[in-house]
């Protein structure tokens, strides 16, 4: 049987931005805005609080050559909200490409992917290719 952590030692495994500690998906969102502005890409926050807000809208938008990426951070066990899956289906539909993205690696391919892909499948795996991805 594994020994459970203690707080402290999961705290102290936690990365750190900016001297921070900060969650798994954060420092992901963190590294993956750094490496699609090398790449190229703007990218900004999808901000939605306060009134008029709609739920379940990706964590960000990303815009290069003419083309624009809606992309939802997740941790690799994070699963997407009944609102995220709804919305994201919704966006699909209307032609937009929406991306789960759980590593920095899930975004390497994103130059090299078929314009109007679709994003991958809600609440799934790593893959940026047309047509879905791999499931968890």
């Amino acid at each position: 049987m594994t020994e459970r952590m203690s707080p402290e030692e999961y705290r102290r495994q936690i990365p750190k931005v900016g001297g921070r500690r900060v969650t798994p998906e954060t420092a992901l969102k963190h590294a993956a805005v750094q490496y699609l502005r090398l790449q190229g890409w703007l990218t900004y926050p999808v901000v939605q609080q306060g009134i008029g807000a709609v739920r379940g809208m990706p964590d960000r938008v990303a815009i290069k050559d003419t083309q624009t990426i809606w992309l939802e951070f997740k941790s690799p066990h994070g699963r997407l909200s009944p609102a995220q899956e709804e919305r994201f289906a919704e966006m699909r539909a209307a032609g937009a490409e929406v991306y789960v993205i759980r590593s920095v690696e899930d975004l390497y391919t994103l130059d090299k992917r078929s314009p109007g892909a679709g994003g991958n499948s809600p609440g799934r795996g790593n893959s940026l290719a047309k047509g879905g991805s791999h499931g968890r």
